[in-house]
């Protein structure tokens, strides 16, 4: 019999073939391999198993070996035949698994990747959408995080 991830067109051949990258036999014995689904991939050859295609990634077709990066301002989660664009007023994860709401509260600033973040204890940011945090001034202070002012010693 062949081992998983190969087969023999004939029964109980010894004669084995590797399966195909972009597709699997996940059983001994087998007689064919079978192309990986859509949301799937094999990338060498000998696969006993099809893997999901990673958040932020998708494909389309039956029997790939590879996933495509979901476009700028998309997303997908993992397994994805497809990307589904952000909708007005929202921006991908820095993973582009999920769409986030545009704004940042105040008292929070958006940092490199685009996520939103609590300003430290001892910064404040007063308005929405800040890009980062403003330490207060000497003579004010602030000892939790997430706060859009500084009170007076």
């Amino acid at each position: 019999k062949c081992a998983a991830g190969s087969f023999s067109s004939k029964a109980a051949s010894v004669n084995c073939t590797l399966c195909a990258a972009g597709s699997a036999a996940s059983s001994t014995g087998s007689i064919a391999c079978t192309l990986c689904a859509a949301g799937k991939f094999s990338n060498s050859t000998g696969s006993t198993a099809c893997a999901d295609c990673a958040g932020g990634t998708f494909a389309n077709t039956t029997g790939s070996v590879d996933c495509t990066a979901c476009k700028a301002g998309s997303v997908s989660k993992a397994g994805a035949v497809n990307c589904t664009q952000c909708g007005p007023g929202t921006h991908p994860d820095s993973h582009q698994v999920q769409c986030l709401g545009d704004s940042c509260n105040p008292g929070e600033f958006r940092n490199s990747s685009g996520d939103c973040n609590a300003c430290p204890a001892g910064t404040f940011s007063p308005s929405v959408n800040a890009t980062s945090c403003t330490s207060c001034a000497a003579g004010t202070f602030n000892s939790k995080s997430n706060q859009t002012s500084c009170s007076a010693c």
